[in-house]
Order: structure tokens, then sequence, then C-alpha cells
């Protein structure tokens, strides 16, 4: 008992299949930028402990190595990677830091408010809040708040170079 489906059930079937693939790779596509902009954020609000820990990771390490314990007992291995990598990150932070600052020099006076509105808000030791660079740039905060955002994706740009400029693309 052989049914054959007419013409216009599989195009209604190809139809209904390409919108689904097409949202969902819509979908997944906004996913992966929300994750790109919030791990920016999240590198630059933990910045400070980052960098604190690692402080020392090379004497740490040799400490570790130099210990009492088995390293494969307690997998101290691990914990040197981590703390490696660590440091590579917090080398590459700074440096795309100092990249982000050239590049604002360059751009004009609106890039340099939005790096040092990054710098003051996040890297700094003392940080400044909104209502504080508001004032010392003369703008009002919401400026100041939009300067910071706009800043993030910029920075995101320097982290993770065409990923980040196609999800900027995309908005």
């Amino acid at each position: 008992m052989s049914r054959e489906i007419d013409p216009q059930t599989i195009e209604a079937i190809s139809t209904s299949v390409a919108k689904k693939i097409n949202h969902e790779t819509i979908k997944r596509q906004k996913q992966d930028r929300d994750w790109r902009l919030r791990n920016t954020k999240l590198l630059l609000k933990n910045y400070h402990i980052l960098k604190e820990h690692c402080v020392n990771v090379d004497a740490s390490i040799k400490e570790y190595e130099e210990s009492i314990f088995d390293p494969e007992e307690i997998e101290l291995e691990s914990i040197m990677a981590s703390k490696a990598k660590t440091r590579k990150m917090v080398w590459y932070i700074d440096e795309m830091l100092a990249a982000y600052a050239r590049y604002a020099d360059k751009a004009g006076e609106a890039a340099q408010r939005r790096y040092t509105t990054l710098d003051q808000y996040y890297i700094r030791p003392k940080r400044m809040n909104y209502d504080a660079m508001g004032e010392m740039f003369s703008v009002s905060e919401r400026t100041v708040r939009r300067d910071l955002e706009d800043a993030r994706k910029e920075f995101s740009v320097f982290l993770f170079g065409v990923f980040a400029i196609e999800d900027l693309s995309d908005e």
C-alpha cells in the first residue's frame, strides 16, 4: 500500500523545516554573541582578582613542585596549568587593553572617552562610578553608561577578533 505525497505537501514540509533550521541558527548565533559579550564583561569585572591571582605565579608553581605532596596524589599539575593559563590570559588582556588605548588615541575624542570610561570603571585600582565619570567628562550619567557599553563591545573586538565583529554587525 504505497501512498504518494503530493507536491504541495512536500513544499509545505520543506518550508516548515527550512524556517525551523533558520530560526535555530539565528538563536545559536545570538547565544554565541551574548556569550562573548558576557565573557568580556566577566573578564573585566574580575580583572583585579585575576591579576592578583597571577602575583608570584612562578614562585607558587615552584613551591608546589617542591612541596611534600605527591603531584599525582593531589593533581598539582592541574593547579599549575591553571595558574599558568590565568597568567597568560591576564597578559593577553593587558596587551589588548594597550592596543585599545592606542586605537582610541588615534580614533578621536569619543573613542578616547569610551576607552577611559572602561579603564576607570574596570581597570584602575580606584574605580570611578558613573556620576564621577560624568562630571569628569561633562556628560550625563546615561552617556557614561552608553560609552561603557560601547567600550565593552569595542574591547570584545580586541579580545575575540572577527567573531566579535560578526556579532556587532548582526545588531
